[in-house]
């Protein structure tokens, strides 16, 4: 028995030198123009190369080694990370022209905090400017490297940017003060209602979900959150909104029965898009009922 965990510890310890010989790294964001503190979706991808499996370790999969500089080469803050960290022996395979990778808000990550870090603590951002990003890990794995530019909101934008920041600095870290949590929630509606065609839409109506699911609430705007599975159905946050919606949905309009309707709905007409997978996910889970 001895000899035999012995080898498996032998070939773990040897394939992790061996491996990545043919590991692609490719980071992307979905777009290069930005307002200050609307949200950087980032993509990083391990890709295989090559005819036969390879894997990468889980920790490797934490978003540690992204490296954020502006043009002055000025440090971004790390706040924090992506991944499973029980032990560098345990591995996430990737088959032959494989990939495996995370997509992610970067400035959930790397940027420092508007506040303090407390319950539901508002994302950062990054002020106006020109940065590039790149992942390398021990000079074994690195990948290509992107460029963004980041703007000052103007006129109606500058004035949604104002109220997602207020919002973002009420007190949320004291669950008992109720009305600072009610405020909070309030002030995203606020932007969700009033102003549907900003940038900062969809990162407001995906804080007024989180702030009702904080406060326990069974109902989130069901309009609301049908615009938005509408506009954004491969959102990062779909998931949430969805399982959201049809918990009002459930409880307000129809039950059971009405909540497959709409699932179907998703099913048939969005099958090109993440809301759909979801969807099906829904169907069996039924997290909505929890």
């Amino acid at each position: 028995m001895f000899r035999k965990f012995m080898l498996i510890i032998f070939s773990l310890i040897s394939f992790s030198n061996y491996s990545f010989a043919e590991i692609e790294i490719k980071i992307s964001v979905d777009k290069n123009e930005y307002l200050e503190a609307e949200p950087i979706i980032c993509n990083l991808s391990f890709i295989n190369n090559s005819d036969f499996p390879d894997s990468i370790d889980h920790d490797k999969l934490g978003l540690y080694y992204i490296k954020i500089q502006s043009p002055e080469n000025k440090k971004i803050i790390y706040a924090g990370s992506i991944g499973d960290y029980i032990g560098s022996i345990r591995y996430r395979k990737i088959d032959p022209h494989g990939l495996t990778g995370s997509t992610f808000n970067l400035l959930n990550f790397f940027v420092e905090k508007i506040v303090t870090l407390n319950i539901n603590s508002a994302p950062g951002y990054l002020s106006s400017g020109s940065y590039t990003i790149k992942y390398s890990y021990a000079n074994k794995l690195t990948s290509n490297e992107i460029k963004i530019n980041i703007n000052k909101p103007i006129d109606s934008e500058l004035l949604v940017f104002e109220k997602l920041i207020k919002a973002y600095q009420i007190n949320d870290g004291k669950p008992w003060i109720m009305d600072s949590i009610l405020l909070k929630k309030d002030s995203y509606y606020d932007i969700v209602v009033n102003h549907p065609e900003s940038v900062y839409w969809e990162e407001a109506v995906y804080r007024y979900n989180q702030e009702c699911n904080w406060l326990k609430f069974d109902y989130t705007d069901i309009y609301v959150n049908k615009e938005f599975v509408k506009r954004f159905p491969n959102s990062i946050n779909i998931r949430h909104i969805l399982i959201n919606l049809c918990q009002s949905i459930y409880l307000y309009e129809g039950g059971e029965p009405a909540v497959n309707f709409y699932l179907e709905y998703l099913i048939e007409n969005y099958r090109k898009y993440d809301v759909s997978v979801f969807a099906k996910e829904q169907q069996i889970k039924k997290e909505y009922l929890n």
